[in-house]
């Protein structure tokens, strides 16, 4: 099957799209399925890093991420917050939460378990502010 490529108008010039994709593996850092030159790292329950090898442009602002797993159910109530993006390291870091596990009215961080995937499209700019 094929189909027409029409290229992607944004409302900024020089806007990039950085596509990742991870599955979970509960204690450890996910495993990356598609984010090139992005590493993965984990650094507490529910909150991973991800560094950019180079410069990858400014920063537009966080992603919309979407959560799958093979049994959805797992992921319902499920949502994801995104620190600030560091320019000298090229890293941001962004937290899993899950709601319906609340204590006391707070939300509380929960792995990326296996079988559960998180995907987003983090927007850059190329050029200017």
């Amino acid at each position: 099957m094929s189909f027409e490529a029409y290229p992607t108008r944004d409302t900024e010039q020089d806007v990039r799209h950085h596509l990742v994709r991870m599955v979970g593996t509960g204690a450890s850092a996910p495993t990356r399925i598609i984010g090139k030159g992005i590493a993965i790292t984990r650094d507490d329950v529910g909150v991973y890093t991800l560094t950019w090898a180079s410069n990858p442009g400014a920063w537009i602002g966080p992603p919309a991420p979407g959560l799958q797993a093979t049994t959805s159910a797992n992921v319902r109530g499920c949502s994801v917050t995104w620190g600030v993006f560091d320019t000298t390291t090229f890293a941001v870091q962004f937290k899993v939460w899950d709601g319906l596990a609340q204590a006391a009215g707070v939300w509380v961080a929960r792995e990326l378990e296996a079988l559960e995937w998180l995907g987003f499209s983090i927007p850059f700019k190329l050029t200017g502010p």
